[in-house]
C-alpha cells in the first residue's frame, strides 16, 4: 500500500483532526480545499468510508511531488452529493494528480 494511502487511512481510523459535520457533501466543497493548498504540483487523494451509522466519512490529502503530506481534512455527512458520488463511482478512493 503507498504511504499517501497509509497516511490517509489512518486518518479515517481516528488518528487525525476531527471531521467537519456536514449534511450533504458536496465536490465543490472538497475541490475547493484541494486547490486551495499551495501546491502547483503533486496529487491529491480522496478515500470514503461508511460508517455503522450510515453516515460517510471522507478524507482527503493533499500530496507534494515526493510524497511529503501538505494538508488534509476530514468531513462526516448524511450523504454525497450525485456529482461526488459520481467522481467516486463503485470505488472507494479517487487519486488526483496536478
Amino acid at each position: 500500500m503507498e504511504p499517501i494511502t497509509l497516511i490517509l487511512l489512518a486518518l479515517l481510523a481516528g488518528a487525525g483532526t476531527a471531521a467537519i459535520v456536514v449534511d450533504v457533501l458536496s465536490w465543490r466543497t472538497v475541490d475547493s480545499f484541494i486547490m486551495a493548498q499551495p501546491t502547483t504540483s503533486g496529487s491529491a487523494e480522496i478515500i470514503k468510508n461508511r460508517l455503522a451509522s450510515g453516515r460517510y466519512q471522507v478524507v482527503a490529502g493533499v500530496f507534494s511531488p515526493l510524497g511529503t503530506k501538505v494538508a488534509t481534512r476530514s468531513w462526516e455527512a448524511s450523504t454525497l452529493e450525485p456529482l461526488l458520488q459520481n467522481r467516486f463511482g463503485n470505488r472507494d478512493a479517487i487519486k488526483i494528480t496536478f
